[in-house]
C-alpha cells in the first residue's frame, strides 16, 4: 500500500463571492510572482500573498466581469 511522505498543511484559505444573484462564473484565479490575482463578478480584482494569505492589494474596477484570464 501506498504510504504518503507528505501530507499538507492548510496554511489560509479565501471563499469567493457568489457574484450577483448567486449566479456562478468561473473567474480562475492565477497566480504571479508570489500573489494570487482573483477577479470577482462584481467587478473586484484583488492580489493575495499566496504564502500566508495577506491581501497585497484590492481595486473595485466598478464595471461587471464575465471571463477570467486565459
Amino acid at each position: 500500500a501506498y504510504t504518503p511522505g507528505l501530507i499538507p498543511t492548510v496554511l489560509w484559505s479565501s471563499s469567493p463571492s457568489t457574484g450577483t444573484h448567486k449566479m456562478v462564473v468561473n473567474l480562475v484565479p492565477t497566480l504571479v510572482n508570489n500573489n494570487v490575482l482573483t477577479a470577482d463578478q462584481v467587478g473586484t480584482v484583488a492580489a493575495t500573498n499566496a504564502v500566508n494569505g495577506h491581501l497585497f492589494w484590492q481595486t473595485p474596477l466598478n464595471t461587471p466581469l464575465t471571463a477570467g484570464p486565459s
